[in-house]
């Protein structure tokens, strides 16, 4: 029976993807995605989210077959629902700038708890992934910047459920129907408000765990026999018409098969908001010109757009709070040079760092509203100037994060990422075999080591 719809259309490609005719690129893709999002895991196991999500995991141990590493094994989805929160935790998973959001803390844990239950092979999760980040990417750069920002919708959650109901239905090996009618449950019941950007509650990491709760929920749905709409997507009341603001609809399916939204990922190297990270590598690229102390600091200036003013807040009371508080983060990275999890904790209570956010103005440029309306995609780009008390000023034009495709990591670079995440760890003995598994994840001993290795640790 041919699917019709753009529903459809994808579970066609979603069925029909195979490993073997993956582009080398995208496989690579796929195994980065996975060793960033292992490492996220790992060193999120230390925090403070961590004891309740696995104490709630735990208490749904009917049918352990998926592990939480370090923790034991629960069921698929309480496992997968736990690493997830363990994976957002430190805000340094990875994202996807067109569709905005994060797919990699939506679909990585989803994808490794499925698989050790079913016993998937390597070969299949990376096609698995593929689909998924494909599913993701469209729906989102169809919506996107303008549901994010001027609706407040997360991606992460409304994108990332239908994503994970491909991923789960390719794990699955359903058709081309059922695949449909996985994609158009998840549909129906996709979402996530932005709303906790603004107290800094507890949404952040919890948004990736809900949304593939509800994709492998649709899955198991449409294995079962439950259908969804044939039109989920771009019906009178469907999902582009709920979550979009003239939404580009024709994206949603424009060279299919042929470009990989998966490649358009980005990695992240600073512990904070996306929308943040321009302004951030400004800063620490500014930062040799203090020399050895913040005292020469006279004043540092962020030229930018409403988007990232908005992040403009008083100081931060949590950690949540914390990664989304521009001038926080800003001082944060004057002080110590970097922005992660250790750094952030320790300044929340630094009285010093108050005072260097002082010292930080950020204000709205015409210049860049402009460019920003010119190449929407850049939507974190700011100009950074620091003053100094010699009445030096020196400037750093950043329209775009490192981490982008066009300011890429590439393997060593999230090789040295991955080592420091977890190198405060249980999982840091084990390091050097993580790493050899994932570049190697395709052959067939490769996931099993992984999964072996999430036992070890206590």
């Amino acid at each position: 029976m041919k699917t019709m719809g753009m529903a459809g259309q994808l579970a066609d490609f979603i069925e029909g993807l195979n490993f073997d005719t993956l582009p080398g690129e995208v496989v690579e893709q796929a195994k980065k995605c996975l060793l960033d999002s292992l490492g996220n895991l790992l060193a999120g196991k230390n925090s403070e989210s961590t004891p309740k999500i696995v104490a709630i995991a735990k208490s749904h141990t009917d049918d352990p077959r998926s592990t939480i590493p370090g923790f034991g094994k629960a069921s698929v989805e309480a496992a997968a629902f736990a690493n997830s929160v363990m994976m957002r935790a430190l805000d340094l998973d990875d994202g996807h700038r067109y569709a905005m959001g994060h797919p990699g803390s939506v679909l990585i844990p989803a994808a490794l708890a499925s698989a050790e239950a079913c016993k998937a092979s390597g070969r299949e999760v990376i096609t698995a992934l593929t689909a998924a980040y494909e599913v993701y990417s469209r729906l989102g750069t169809v919506i996107n910047p303008q549901s994010y920002r001027e609706r407040g919708f997360e991606s992460t959650g409304i994108c990332g459920a239908v994503a994970a109901a491909a991923l789960g239905a390719k794990l699955a090996g359903l058709d081309a129907v059922k695949t449909k009618n996985a994609l158009g449950i998840a549909g129906l019941f996709a979402g996530g408000l932005i709303e906790y950007q603004n107290d800094g509650s507890s949404g952040k990491v919890l948004c990736p765990g809900w949304a593939l709760s509800g994709g492998l929920r649709a899955m198991e749905l449409a294995r079962a026999g439950f259908t969804g709409p044939e039109w989920i997507f771009e019906g009178k009341n469907g999902f582009f018409q709920a979550f979009g603001v003239n939404p580009n609809t024709d994206y949603a399916l424009e060279g299919l098969g042929t470009r990989h939204g998966i490649m358009d990922t980005y990695f992240k190297v600073h512990g904070c908001m996306r929308g943040l990270h321009p302004s951030v590598d400004g800063a620490i690229a500014l930062r040799p010109h203090l020399g050895d102390s913040l005292d020469l600091l006279k004043e540092l200036r962020v030229r930018t757009t409403p988007f990232v003013k908005r992040l403009d807040r008083p100081f931060p009371s949590t950690a949540e709070a914390a990664q989304g508080n521009l001038r926080f983060v800003l001082a944060v990275a004057l002080k110590h040079g970097k922005v992660n999890h250790e750094t952030l904790g320790c300044s929340l209570l630094d009285e010093k760092i108050e005072k260097i956010a002082d010292r930080i103005a950020v204000a709205l440029d015409d210049e860049c509203i402009r460019y920003v309306s010119e190449n929407p995609s850049h939507w974190g780009a700011a100009e950074v100037e620091l003053l100094t008390s010699k009445g030096e000023l020196f400037r750093e034009w950043v329209p775009l994060a490192t981490g982008e495709p066009e300011r890429p990591l590439g393997w060593d670079g999230l090789e040295a990422k991955f080592e420091e995440l977890v190198a405060k760890t249980d999982f840091a003995l084990h390091s050097h075999r993580l790493v050899q598994a994932v570049r190697n994840f395709e052959s067939p001993a490769s996931i099993e080591e992984i999964f072996e290795i999430f036992g070890t640790a206590r």
